[in-house]
């Protein structure tokens, strides 16, 4: 878990993590679909449109679906 402070003004956000056993991995990206206004993709959710591109990522990173433990 991280835990993130930050003052309005002229300091700089700070991260600090607050359980040093956890280790994060970024194993890929993908772009989310794009269409054009009222397409054929305007009936989906964003979680929907989202997953497109979480399966992608995984895939490319060479991973199974079940090792991936959060998103």
């Amino acid at each position: 878990m991280l835990g993130r402070s930050s003052i309005v003004g002229r300091q700089a956000l700070s991260v600090t993590t607050l359980s040093k056993n956890k280790e994060v991995f970024i194993i890929g990206a993908a772009r989310t679909p794009i269409g054009s206004f009222r397409s054929q993709l305007a009936s989906l959710s964003a979680p929907q449109l989202g997953s497109v591109a979480i399966k992608a990522a995984v895939e490319r990173g060479g991973l199974k679906p079940e090792d991936v433990q959060e998103v």
